[in-house]
């Protein structure tokens, strides 16, 4: 056990991180050192296909450590949400004159965000998401930093062009994103965030390294996808009303060149489609597919909008807050971008012929 509040045994631990693991994603190269192999080895199979080889323009180092935190009697602060989960608390956190302490409280996975050296404590092998998510926070933080805006958005390309899929959670957009990649020369992006920055009169778009975690709704519909399913929840979900299947959350990861082959993603691009998931299942209505203008309707853009959260800290190592920029603000970073709105029942297969009417697929 760590205490997480004494520098002595943080320092103890990290000189335990013997094992190696070298990771670049769009110039952001990274160095994580662990106590355990096991989790880096992991993390290699998990970025298969998804980190590159590109020109390193800025480096990082992590530090892993496979042990239990003591979170100590510290003041810990909820981090407060603007929705309530119905299994409450999710995080809570405390700063200190070198970064912030987040605790994950559903797991007790300590994380340090600092701008030097930041490390994650903790049950590493049983938390791997979470490690993943650290990592991918960290990218998140450096692009940002460079002024790119975070939305809350699933993405595919064609041959540098990008579509990305805005709505809340459980809205669709990853079932509609995946539902793209059956086409040949569409590409998977980005499952829930993108990054986005106007760029000589383009907006320029980064997807984020991790592969789509989706809800046994979109497993089931998808002959190729379903398999991820152990058999016998295949049998609990085939006969489900649909309204109760789009309700269940549960987590499975879709590892995209096991799934849909090689070549099968593009983490950048050029944004040139955004589409607003405004659709419901239980509409009578027929799904429909209609331009909007976000200059006038701003408003319609809050399915994008994404706070950039606890961990986001400035490049002089600040923590400015976690509240979202306004629509209007998103309308000024999407100039240029065409932008539709999907309303009426939610039908996947209607959307995507609806999609390729407009040639964005």
């Amino acid at each position: 056990m760590i205490n997480v509040v004494n520098e002595a045994e943080i320092s103890r631990a990290k000189s335990a991180c013997s094992a190696e693991l070298s990771l670049i994603f769009q110039g952001l190269g990274f160095t994580i050192l662990a106590d355990d192999s096991s989790i880096l080895e992991y993390l290699q199979h998990y970025y298969s296909g998804l980190s590159d080889c590109s020109q390193i323009v800025a480096w990082k180092q992590l530090f892993l450590i496979n042990t239990q935190p003591d979170f100590c009697s510290a003041n810990w602060r909820p981090v407060q949400r603007s929705k309530a989960s119905p299994l409450g608390l999710k995080e809570s956190y405390m700063d200190t004159p070198r970064g912030r302490w987040i605790r994950k409280v559903r797991t007790d996975m300590a994380m340090f965000q600092s701008v030097d050296k930041p490390l994650v404590i903790g049950d590493l092998n049983a938390n791997r998401s979470q490690v993943v998510n650290f990592i991918n926070n960290q990218f998140l933080n450096h692009y940002q930093q460079q002024g790119y805006l975070l939305g809350h958005a699933a993405a595919f390309d064609i041959d540098g062009t990008t579509t990305a899929i805005a709505a809340s959670s459980g809205g669709g957009k990853s079932t509609l994103m995946l539902r793209a990649l059956e086409a040949k020369p569409v590409r998977f992006l980005s499952n829930d965030r993108i990054l986005f920055q106007p760029d000589d009169g383009d907006v320029k778009v980064l997807g984020l390294a991790k592969h789509p975690r989706v809800n046994p709704g979109t497993l089931i519909n998808s002959e190729r996808l379903k398999h991820i399913l152990p058999r016998e929840e295949q049998n609990r979900f085939a006969h489900m009303p649909a309204n109760e299947l789009w309700d269940i959350e549960q987590k499975y990861d879709v590892l995209i060149s096991q799934c849909y082959g090689e070549n099968k993603i593009s983490l950048s691009g050029t944004l040139k489609n955004l589409i607003l998931l405004d659709w419901s299942l239980d509409s009578s209505e027929q799904t429909e597919l209609n331009p909007v203008d976000i200059e006038r309707q701003p408003e319609v853009l809050e399915g994008l909008r994404k706070s950039p959260g606890p961990f986001f800290q400035n490049v002089d190592g600040q923590f400015p807050g976690s509240a979202a920029q306004s629509c209007e603000y998103y309308a000024e970073h999407l100039k240029g971008v065409r932008v539709f709105r999907l309303t009426g029942k939610a039908d996947f297969d209607r959307a995507f012929e609806l999609l390729g009417s407009r040639a964005i697929l």
